[in-house]
């Protein structure tokens, strides 16, 4: 007789990444993410590597274990050429998952020189960005909501932007995101 043992998977982690993003900081990579469902989350470690391929854990991050929430993560060492980062979410039971990978050099870094704060009905932005192409802007509140997306064409090199019609915001704290 021939026996068959059926696994049925459920949820396998209770966590999802919402976003994962990084830009060059100085001379260091700046990684930040956001995830959503956070439950029985240990902590994320976050990965380096060269050549995209091979990677080395270079740090760790508690896990909140919330509805919603934010990270952020510098890299200790100097960018030297091409870096590529990624994220390992793990359980507390060492079930994991990763996020997708982020190349990070600093010839394709791009710099906001000016960011109006505080603002009311608009947001001025001065940026210098490497490449031309699409420019997207995403506003948050501080729930993790997204209030505002705008996405504009943007020229190689210096270029000021700006975000309008926020009159209706309620005071508070918000995040921008620009990719």
């Amino acid at each position: 007789t021939t026996m068959v043992r059926a696994i049925t998977c459920g949820v396998i982690l209770n966590g999802q990444f919402t976003q994962f993003k990084g830009t060059v900081l100085g001379k260091n990579g700046y990684l930040s993410w956001s995830t959503g469902g956070e439950q029985n989350l240990s902590h994320y470690d976050i990965e380096k590597s060269k050549d995209g391929i091979n990677f080395i854990k270079i740090g760790s991050v508690g896990a909140r274990n919330t509805t919603e929430a934010f990270y952020n993560f510098t890299d200790p060492e100097e960018l030297n050429g091409n870096s590529f980062y990624r994220l390992k979410m793990l359980q507390q039971d060492d079930m994991f998952k990763y996020s997708n990978i982020v190349e990070l050099s600093p010839a394709l870094s791009f710099k906001i020189t000016n960011i109006q704060n505080p603002f009311s009905d608009k947001i001025d932005i001065d940026l210098i960005v490497p490449l031309a192409g699409i420019m997207n802007i995403n506003l948050y509140n501080n729930k993790g909501q997204k209030v505002k997306t705008q996405s504009q064409y943007i020229n190689k090199g210096v270029n000021k932007i700006t975000v309008a019609a926020l009159s209706g915001l309620s005071a508070g704290i918000y995040f921008i995101t620009i990719e």
